[in-house]
């Protein structure tokens, strides 16, 4: 776990950023971190946003079932940028519970699609958004403003800021479905 570390200890300072603390490289956030009004810590709270639906294909292969009904699924194409090579187009299939990814999975089975819900992709707010507001956050509405936007993984959060103020969120978009706890 430790080699290489998963989270970095560093300094953000740009414009009104100036916040400090730990973590992952390449995200523009603060897992664990401070700015001058406000701190925050966190805890990982041991569940995610995603949930796998296996969706029934009509007999020709075009939709899927949903309440007895067909549908069918959205597409659309993504260029994956590839360098020095050929750019890579993919056709991207959708249904009302997300993204069909049959490609990846070795266990899918003839009439079957396999679909990943994702929360933060199909709705409008995303973790990189909430980390990004959490920076220049100077209070607890501001700072509850900022995590109305986070998705995943969950975590636990303290807060503290200098007015003496203390709070405890809990945070994650978990899907309900009939397995949930």
């Amino acid at each position: 776990l430790s080699t290489p570390p998963f989270f970095y200890e560093f300094h953000l300072s740009a414009g009104p950023i100036d916040a400090r603390g730990v973590g992952v490289p390449g995200c523009p956030g603060l897992f664990i971190g401070f700015n001058r009004h406000i701190a925050w810590g966190a805890s990982a709270l041991g569940v995610g946003s995603h949930a796998v639906f296996l969706e029934q294909l009509t007999a020709d292969g075009q939709g899927y079932l949903f309440a007895g009904q067909a549908e069918p699924f959205t597409r659309r194409l993504e260029r994956i940028r590839v360098q020095g090579g050929t750019d890579v187009v993919q056709e991207v299939l959708g249904t009302r519970h997300g993204v069909v990814f049959n490609s990846l999975s070795q266990t899918t089975r003839p009439g079957e699609a396999h679909v990943l819900y994702d929360p933060q992709t199909i709705e409008s707010g995303t973790t990189v958004r909430a980390m990004l507001a959490l920076l220049t956050a100077s209070n607890w509405t501001e700072f509850r403003a900022a995590m109305e936007h986070y998705y995943d993984p969950g975590l636990h959060i303290v807060y503290a800021d200098d007015q003496n103020n203390i709070g405890y969120q809990t945070l994650v978009h978990r899907p309900l479905t009939v397995r949930t706890p």
